[in-house]
């Protein structure tokens, strides 16, 4: 439209500010559907590689109740293998790169614990004896404490003892040789 020889700006400006509006809005909507994607695609990373960690713990320890149920031979070798065999330090690291610090300092403790049993079976504790169950209720309670600490990084709720029907995370008042020695 011209008035007095001038063109009228203001339909041509609305439309541009319009399409430039909608086209801001397309973009922040595809860059917030990104981010909850990758949100949920780390989420999905952290709580693999804390369920690979924790039951390569749980293996080796099998594995490790195996070699201290009997005399064994050569316990270094076979606790060495027992960590190699459930790739316990390779989702060690898997874990060390996905996970929060609160997950990762709870993590290191329980490894520092099993660490303690295998040490303890080394010098030649079997499993009845004082010197595997004091370094293993250490441990029981730390793997405790990592997946209560996975638990609040994915966002369940807390644990506590009385919920699985135990009155500690060690297990000791439950455990048969500690209650009869």
């Amino acid at each position: 439209m011209r008035h007095n020889g001038c063109v009228d700006l203001v339909p041509l400006v609305s439309t541009a500010v319009g399409a430039a509006v909608a086209l801001l809005g397309t973009f922040l909507a595809d860059a917030l559907r990104n981010r909850g994607q990758r949100d949920r695609d780390n989420r999905s990373e952290r709580r693999q590689s804390y369920l690979e960690f924790v039951v390569a713990l749980d293996k080796a320890h099998g594995a490790f109740r195996h070699i201290a149920d009997g005399v064994s031979p050569d316990a270094v070798r076979e606790t060495r293998a027992a960590f190699t065999e459930n790739r316990v330090y390779e989702s060690r690291e898997r874990l060390i790169m996905t996970a929060n610090p609160a997950v990762i300092s709870a993590a290191e403790r329980a490894l520092t614990g099993l660490l303690a049993v295998r040490d303890a079976i080394r010098a030649g504790a079997t499993l009845d004896t004082p010197e595997y169950h004091e370094p293993y209720h250490v441990y029981a309670r730390t793997l405790w404490d990592l997946r209560r600490a996975i638990r609040t990084d994915l966002g369940a709720s807390d644990l506590k003892p009385g919920n699985l029907d135990k009155v500690t995370w060690d297990a000791r008042e439950t455990c048969p040789f500690c209650q009869s020695a």
